[in-house]
């Protein structure tokens, strides 16, 4: 049996890094790292700690998303390049 481990990334859809989207670049990392697999999964509704809430409407353009990444047990120091970046701007 093989042991995985598997990371999520809470962000929106609105929230980028330099000119890229943050879940565009962190997909795009996975794959560079040859990790397991990454999937970027567009939430319906989403909460964040600001209590703001993100939800799917025809004008606004700030719906949650969710990048999840997964690797085996003994590849996770390839997580390490995908999250040393520094803070995304909105």
């Amino acid at each position: 049996m093989t042991m995985m481990k598997l990371l999520r990334v809470y962000t929106d859809e609105t929230a980028y890094f330099g000119d890229r989207k943050v879940f565009e670049l962190i997909a795009e990392r996975a794959r560079d790292a040859r990790l397991g697999g990454a999937t970027v999964i567009e939430a319906m509704l989403g909460i964040g700690r600001s209590a703001h809430t993100h939800r799917r409407h025809i004008l606004e353009n700030d719906r949650s998303v969710v990048s999840r990444l997964s690797t085996k047990m003994r590849d996770c120091a390839r997580l390490s390049p995908i999250c040393a970046t520094s803070r995304a701007s909105a």
